[in-house]
């Protein structure tokens, strides 16, 4: 009999997020190869609960993607770990991966107190969750948009991509600078502007469809520089092209990385940017303020990346492959192997539809 898995907590939504969309292409691909294959999803910012409670009872193995989620106490968080306890309580068998933790209650500890395999994407992450939980099998990667390789430019690298922010303010701030860069491209690391929830219906989705459009148009006519990439390919393709990285999203710094672009970050809503430049071992004057958001600061050659953080990228790289490579081996090691013999599939996806962006 085939294991039902069920990803909880998907964060591609119609590829709005290339960063996300890279993360669950590889969670997907890495249960593919191991002859796993999700039954259905709950999409990001959805209470499961409330419309997929027999999708997440049906899992004999619910792979949590944590993402930016369990940070602050989040009521989003506080959903995924009511599932990773409500699944355990049944006896089936619970993963959750890719996790930010920062700054959480304590009770959330006797939530995943039971859960089978912990892997969080930062060491403080992981500090935090050991101190909390007393557990001390938590595994720690990066983040699983640089865990698995990406191919390497073969041109020539020159100018400044600029991107945006979670933040709407250090968004227009980038965009105020990269128009007094020649030599700067402005180019955030979504598909679109804002961001349409799939989980708003009728009038709501039609205003927000609306709103959206009127928000982007006013952005580009702002901003002449400005271009919005159709997927993920695009943009990597895009970065790889650049000798600089200017961004306050954390997974445009996590692409930085895998690409070997040299970058530098404003601070995002939670630790993860600093994390990151410890954890790969990058100085940590690239974490910049604001205000040190000048053209005359940001240029490729000051921060072209030393010898030694060349040499800690391509490390981290390589011990976080190996890292994720084991670690879907024993999510898959966590059911029964596949039945061999053909069956009729029936398909329980969730997400939200993928032809509109």
């Amino acid at each position: 009999m085939t294991a039902r898995v069920v990803l909880l907590n998907d964060t591609d939504v119609n590829g709005y997020h290339f960063g996300c969309a890279r993360v669950m292409g590889v969670i997907r691909r890495q249960l593919a190869d191991r002859g796993l294959a999700p039954i259905g999803s709950v999409p990001v910012s959805l209470n499961w609960q409330d419309a997929h409670a027999d999708l997440v009872n049906s899992a004999d193995l619910l792979v949590i993607n944590g993402e930016g989620t369990l940070h602050h106490a989040s009521r989003k968080g506080r959903w995924l770990l009511d599932a990773a306890k409500a699944t355990k309580a049944r006896g089936a068998r619970v993963a959750l991966i890719n996790a930010l933790w920062q700054d959480n209650p304590e009770d959330w500890a006797e939530l995943i107190a039971s859960v089978d395999i912990l892997s969080v994407r930062d060491s403080r992450s992981a500090a935090a969750m050991a101190r909390q939980t007393g557990r001390s099998d938590i595994r720690v990667m990066g983040d699983l948009s640089m865990c698995v390789p990406l191919g390497r430019a073969h041109t020539s690298r020159s100018g400044v991509l600029v991107g945006d922010s979670l933040h709407a303010s250090v968004t227009a701030r980038l965009a105020q600078v990269a128009g007094t860069m020649p030599e700067a491209s402005l180019v955030p690391v979504t598909s679109s502007l804002k961001f349409i929830s799939p989980h708003k219906r009728g009038l709501r989705r039609a205003l927000r469809i609306w709103y959206a459009g009127l928000r982007q148009r006013q952005y580009l006519r702002q901003n002449p520089k400005a271009q919005f990439l159709p997927d993920e390919a695009a943009y990597v393709a895009h970065v790889q092209t650049k000798a600089l990285s200017v961004t306050g999203r954390f997974h445009a710094a996590c692409l930085a990385v895998a690409t070997r672009t040299p970058f530098v970050a404003v601070r995002s809503n939670s630790w993860k940017i600093e994390a990151l430049l410890e954890d790969v071992g990058l100085s940590a004057d690239r974490l910049l303020s604001v205000d040190a958001l000048t053209a005359d600061r940001l240029t490729p050659d000051a921060w072209a990346f030393s010898t030694s953080e060349a040499q800690a990228i391509e490390a981290k790289l390589a011990e976080w492959a190996g890292a994720a490579s084991q670690l879907f081996d024993d999510i898959a090691a966590l059911v029964p192997a596949p039945d061999p013999r053909p069956a009729a599939s029936v398909s329980l996806d969730t997400r939200a539809p993928t032809s509109e962006k």
